[in-house]
């Protein structure tokens, strides 16, 4: 599972403002709509923002319990770049954007105390 990990925080790095994210299947993908809308795609999956949400919660919790292995660190800051893209695609949605920076204050939190081992530097 650990591959899949770091392959669906690359997924997430490359995410630009306004692309939406394909969580269904065990890789993300990231969505290209050119003739069906949107709003189909979503109803013909099954799929909701919070099922989505859920989906990259659970991939980030996956990733910071095996944040020891080799480069989920590096796999998990660099994902914050898609993260961030994530939130100006759903900026009218604050419920959705505030689920979001609270993810990202988790892996800084997490990011920081591994660099620092351990200790977490007081300003």
């Amino acid at each position: 599972m650990e591959i899949n990990t770091i392959i669906n925080l690359k997924v997430i790095t490359c995410l630009q403002p306004f692309q939406r994210l394909n969580t269904r299947a065990p890789l993300f993908r990231i969505k290209q709509y050119k003739y069906i809308p949107e709003w189909f795609h979503r109803w013909w999956d099954g799929s909701s923002r919070d099922s989505d949400f859920g989906r990259i919660n659970d991939l980030y919790n996956n990733a910071i319990v095996n944040k020891d292995k080799p480069n989920m660190i590096i796999h998990l800051r660099a994902s914050i770049m898609g993260l961030d893209s994530l939130k100006k695609t759903y900026e009218d949605d604050t419920t959705t954007v505030a689920r979001i920076e609270t993810l990202i204050e988790q892996i800084n939190t997490v990011v920081n105390t591994v660099v620092n081992g351990g200790a977490i530097n007081s300003v």
